[in-house]
């Protein structure tokens, strides 16, 4: 009966031992949990020079409390979240310098027409003005142009009538000529106011000017009469 009562009580005193490290275990857990996610540290006490912490960081303490905290961990959380922010800010940097870029180029797009419709546009007045030009030109060509074909067609005009008068001078002279190569008898005169003859009177030339032989040669046109026995002329009477 006396070894069960002893075997019983180390039994109780195992069973006690287990339980406080186990709760020990889970006390120093929850610190561990608190110190990842970054919370205040618990209080250690004065008698404590150094506690070693399953999370890699190291808690030196003294007699008024935590003098110093530094965790790998977090050193190590850190540095990423600053290489993250660098990473972002870098992103951040890149897509503004692409829209940057972007933007030079659509405003040296914008200038590259904007300078095309300036060229089309003076090419387009260049063109007008060339025709304009042109039209001026043929214009004055053609005015130029009838101006001369009437100057043409009035010095042949006058040529024509030069020519015209010349052959009525040469056909003047010609009668004129012939005319005067020979007398002309009139046999008989008309006696002015009577439709009688006589024979008397003489043989005269006739004035070119006053006289026209026919071409038939059958009878001879005296617009003015020829007194009998005189020299004077008489425009009264009928042939």
């Amino acid at each position: 009966m006396f070894k069960k009562s002893i075997l019983t009580r180390c039994f109780i005193l195992a069973v006690l031992v287990l339980v406080l490290i186990g709760i020990s275990f889970v006390f120093h857990t929850e610190n561990d949990s608190r110190f990842l996610l970054g919370q205040e540290s618990p209080f250690i006490s004065g008698d404590e020079k150094e506690v070693t912490i399953t999370a890699g960081g190291t808690v030196k303490s003294g007699s008024k409390g935590v003098d110093e905290i530094h965790f790998e961990q977090e050193d190590k959380l850190m540095k990423e979240k600053e290489e993250e922010a660098l990473k972002k800010k870098k992103e951040e940097e890149e897509r503004l310098k692409e829209e940057r870029l972007r933007e030079e180029e659509r405003l040296r797009e914008e200038e590259r027409l904007r300078e095309e419709e300036r060229l089309r546009e003076e090419e387009r007045l260049r063109e007008e003005e060339r025709l304009r030009e042109e039209e001026r030109l043929n214009k004055e060509a053609d005015e130029k142009k009838k101006a001369e074909q009437a100057e043409q067609a009035e010095q042949a005009e006058k040529e024509r009538k030069q020519r015209e008068q010349e052959e009525k001078e040469r056909i003047r002279k010609e009668e004129n000529e012939r005319l005067q190569q020979a007398d002309i008898e009139i046999p008989k005169h008309h006696i002015i106011g009577s439709d009688e003859f006589t024979d008397e009177g003489e043989t005269f030339h006739l004035d070119p000017h006053e006289f026209r032989l026919p071409e038939d040669g059958d009878a001879i046109v005296i617009p003015q009469h020829h007194k009998v026995g005189t020299g004077e002329y008489e425009t009264s009477g009928e042939l």
